[in-house]
């Protein structure tokens, strides 16, 4: 990021005066009283009723008393020089500027906490906004400080009434994207199910108050494709009468964004585009990414203070909109405008299954095939579901696939030889997986248990494929001392259940390698789906990840590694830990073991309630046996449990 000539002056003005005082620092004290010195910056607050000389005197004044001399040949940056300079440039990106200008210099020193600077300009009664308006509108309308769309070279001031004559619909065509043209297009993707969650927005948008439907998932979930398979469905009249001929808009907030000089000029906007949208007949918006108007912001953390512009085309209901964001920011910004959230119904967008997924392929992949000149095979686009799904954990479903068999098709038309169709199978779609996931071929092309049976001829030395959660229990048996007779069972709560059987003092695997999958026993009437595929699986109520869902839920304010020793007594956390009881207690009562061993980071957690587990175990286990006769054990969670179990299981595989 470079910085303007103006900024360069302001910095060195702050440098000269601290080596001239021979200060051990340079602060943001220091660029303000550069800034000072500014001909712009003093009539702007002259015009505000303040004064620069004033200003300066407090800043030379506390720069005198407070910066303490230093023994080096030059001042060192302090940190609140340093968040002054990175504040500054992060406001230029956010203002979609190339270098970083005196305006966004002072924007940073008002923002700074704890900082005399800061502390001074607001003690000279200028607000940040008020001071921002007068350098960038009054005395510098030229060209650098333009907004192109909006003020015109000449213009010194532009209104409503010269917008709806002179620039009539400019600004409606450059800050959004009619969906409904979009959709006319036949090579646009079509809505592939999602049936209930489209019902679902028609039916909210429909209803005479709080009609603004808002889709909460992750990204890539598909929320955008559910409201242009809206828009599908009004262009062919297939909506009630309610929503017939209407129009939606996507705001493109990016656009509305480029070439404002700070946060007011975006408001304007914003302000404008709706009030044109006003007009028309039957208006819809869709804000992708609502957060960052409600409240998100991007620098700082702050917010960009426009939802109050929303409230009173809330309340009017002549526009409806549509919103979507992700779980974390509806949580973190959204739900704290109480007012505004009432306003919206939240529909969650889950991700969608693999069988749900491979559907959606199926009915995309026309369009893909006409694209690229190539057909996609069922078992191709089959596979690229379960990889991706497999492979690709920072991404999800359908998005991630989708990229797959993209990737797949350009990767052949990159390498094709004539014009002629190729078909792409599963060996290409397994190609694109192992470069786009750094991942060995050969690692794509088969599971892991035929992989491991290679690689111990290719090794020459036994390889066995065990689970994880046996090295622990390998360990704790070990630690604790306990006996090789009899049954031993190992629960593992960590970000999910884990679960090892020993009979005899061997592992018990099972036909597939995959015995005791405690945490995927369905519990009866659970809806909650697992990362699995299933619903109502028993890891859903009792996990790491899903006390981190009700920590979020219930306790936002407290840290997660207290919460247990602050809220353990609620019943929210009784539940969840009588939950992890009642699966212990499945194998329990099956196995009548002779002992258990609970761990797991969940169980660790400090302030965990031990004995309420234990209490647990004997209401849920067959009575008078086996919970009576159970030794429980606790094992400690440290990093390198698995790794000692590993070893003490190679040992014993080396003595046979």
């Amino acid at each position: 990021m470079q910085i303007s000539g103006e900024v360069n002056d302001i910095i060195l003005k702050g440098y000269e005066l601290a080596k001239g005082n021979k200060d051990e620092f340079v602060t943001a004290e220091h660029l303000l009283y550069g800034i000072t010195f500014i001909e712009r910056f003093i009539n702007a607050l002259s015009k505000l009723n303040g004064s620069a000389v004033n200003l300066r005197k407090k800043l030379d004044e506390y720069i005198s008393e407070y910066i303490e001399e230093g023994d080096v040949e030059g001042p060192i940056e302090s940190y609140s020089f340093q968040q002054a300079i990175i504040k500054a440039s992060e406001h230029a990106v956010f203002s979609s500027q190339k270098s970083i200008t005196m305006e966004h210099l002072i924007s940073a020193i008002y923002d700074l906490e704890n900082s005399y600077a800061s502390y001074y300009l607001q003690e000279e009664g200028i607000e940040k906004r008020d001071l921002l308006y007068k350098l960038c509108h009054e005395e510098n309308e030229d060209d650098e400080y333009m907004e192109e769309g909006l003020i015109s070279e000449g213009d010194e001031e532009i209104n409503m009434d010269e917008e709806n004559t002179k620039n009539k619909g400019t600004l409606l065509k450059t800050l959004t994207i009619n969906l409904n043209e979009i959709v006319k297009n036949d090579n646009s993707d079509p809505l592939i199910g999602r049936k209930d969650i489209l019902e679902r927005t028609i039916q909210i948008l429909c209803r005479r108050n709080k009609n603004n439907p808002i889709h909460v998932g992750e990204p890539g979930v598909g929320k955008t494709a559910i409201t242009l398979g809206l828009a599908r469905l009004i262009n062919k009249g297939e909506v009630p009468e309610k929503l017939k001929n209407a129009e939606i808009f996507s705001l493109d907030i990016g656009a509305a964004l480029a070439g404002t000089k700070y946060r007011g000029d975006f408001e304007e906007r914003i302000k404008k585009v709706l009030n044109e949208i006003q007009t028309h007949e039957n208006p819809i918006v869709y804000i992708d990414e609502i957060h960052n108007i409600v409240g998100a912001g991007s620098i700082d953390g702050g917010s960009l203070d426009t939802s109050n512009l929303l409230k009173p085309y809330l309340v009017s209901g002549k526009v409806k909109f549509i919103g979507a964001t992700t779980f974390d920011e509806y949580k973190k910004y959204f739900e704290k405008d109480k007012a505004l959230t009432r306003r919206f119904q939240t529909i969650e967008v889950k991700e969608t299954t693999v069988e749900e997924t491979i559907k959606i392929l199926n009915g995309l992949k026309s369009n893909y095939e006409n694209y690229h000149n190539v057909k996609y095979s069922d078992n191709a686009l089959k596979l690229a579901v379960e990889l991706s799904n497999k492979y690709i954990n920072d991404r999800f479903l359908p998005d991630k696939a989708i990229d797959i068999i993209d990737e797949a098709g350009s990767y052949i038309s990159m390498n094709r030889r004539d014009s002629n169709e190729v078909i792409v199978d599963e060996k290409i779609i397994e190609e694109v997986i192992s470069k786009i996931c750094h991942i060995p071929k050969n690692t794509v092309e088969k599971d892991e248990i035929s992989s491991l049976k290679e690689l111990e001829e290719n090794l020459g030395i036994p390889v066995v494929l065990e689970k994880d959660v046996n090295m622990l229990y390998y360990w704790d048996k070990y630690d604790k001392k306990l006996s090789d007779e009899g049954v031993g069972i190992g629960v593992y709560i960590g970000t999910g259940v884990g679960n090892a059987i020993f009979i005899n003092g061997k592992p018990l695997a099972g036909k597939d390698g995959v015995a005791g999958e405690l945490g995927h026993i369905p519990m009866i009437g659970g809806t909650s789906q697992c990362g699995c595929g299933n619903l109502g699986c028993s890891e859903c109520y009792a996990s790491g990840w899903k006390l981190v869902e009700l920590k979020e839920e219930y306790y936002p304010d407290v840290d997660m590694s207290d919460l247990f020793v602050k809220k353990s007594n609620d019943t929210v956390l009784k539940n969840f830990v009588d939950n992890i009881a009642c699966v212990a207690c499945a194998e329990i009562n099956i196995l009548n073991p002779d002992s258990i061993i609970f761990g797991g980071g969940v169980i660790n957690m400090k302030g965990f309630p031990k004995d309420y587990l234990e209490e647990r175990l004997y209401v849920h286990a067959r009575k008078p046996y086996p919970a009576e006769s159970l030794e429980i054990q606790y094992s400690e969670d440290k990093v390198d449990n698995g790794v000692k179990g590993a070893i003490i299981f190679a040992k014993t595989m080396l003595e046979k």
